[in-house]
């Protein structure tokens, strides 16, 4: 009688570790990499899922912010809730902000069961470029690509016209391209500085963000038109011209307008003279001889 007590102790021991041996916790995925990115001032959601083989098995978990029991943590008071339906546990964060960016924990809630997933939390990135930028021939391009959200991206630069395929920028014309860091966020490689512009480098500029833990890449395009240098030029040397075609006219049509007076005032003394009172005179004096 005492052997089939303990054999049924024993049993219900066994059975218990094995429903408990069970269970199964992870993380739920975003980009097949277990991460959560949020915006500033938003919800943050971080959900693990826990599964097990005995479907009435009452799974609980606990959740921590590195390391650090969540309800222990004075940045989330006030702020944080937990949510189930069905086998995925959710820890609810209001108003995100950049305090936020942590490892959190989602952990088997019991002595008998050890079992945690790490899910990492990060700031959505984002980069940005100016939309097009007008520079003139031989002078120096900068163009600035803003990189939010932390961890910070990695950048890469890519350039592509009509005449040849998307090229890495540090492909074409590495004499002229140089690099800067972006100091305020302290993003390698964010200012593209390229000098002795030249006409057939208009084109459109692109900023490759890559962001960490595997996240898909974001980017930003920028449109370069180039000015010839002496774009300013041309139409002030077509006023002079018109100025100067114009003058020409004017004084070509003054001289001839002069020379025609001139002939008419000519021609309209000849007959004149036969009437003139000299003429008389003398007339007269030939009479009274």
């Amino acid at each position: 009688m005492k052997s089939s007590v303990l054999c049924c102790i024993f049993s219900s021991i066994f059975l218990v570790d094995f429903v408990y041996s069970a269970v199964t916790l992870s993380a739920v995925l975003q980009d097949g990499q277990p991460i959560v990115t949020f915006s500033l001032g938003k919800q943050i959601v971080i959900s693990c899922n826990a599964t097990s083989d005995d479907k009435n098995a009452k799974i609980e978990v606990e959740w921590k912010k590195n390391d650090v029991n969540i309800d222990e943590v004075s940045s989330l008071k006030d702020r944080h809730r937990t949510t189930k339906k069905g086998s995925i546990h959710k820890l609810h964060i209001d108003d995100g902000r950049e305090e936020d960016i942590d490892k959190y924990t989602c952990a088997l809630d019991d002595d008998k069961e050890s079992k945690e997933v790490d899910i990492q939390v990060f700031t959505k990135p984002v980069v940005k470029v100016q939309r097009s930028i007008n520079t003139v021939e031989l002078e120096v391009l900068k163009i600035r690509c803003t990189v939010n959200g932390k961890p910070p991206s990695n950048v890469t630069w890519y350039y592509s016209n009509e005449t040849m395929a998307d090229k890495e920028v540090t492909e074409i014309d590495d004499d002229r391209i140089t690099f800067e860091k972006d100091e305020e966020r302290g993003v390698e490689n964010a200012v593209l500085v390229k000098s002795n512009i030249q006409m057939w480098d208009r084109g459109v500029y692109t900023c490759v963000g890559e962001p960490p833990f595997k996240h898909r890449l974001i980017n930003d395009t920028c449109m370069v038109r180039v000015k010839d240098k002496y774009a300013a030029l041309w139409p002030f040397l077509g006023i002079v011209a018109e100025v100067f075609v114009l003058c020409a006219i004017i004084l070509i049509y003054e001289k001839k307008r002069n020379k025609t007076e001139l002939e008419e005032s000519d021609t309209d003394q000849s007959p004149d003279q036969k009437n003139t009172p000299d003429h008389n005179k003398d007339s007269n004096l030939r009479h009274r001889q």
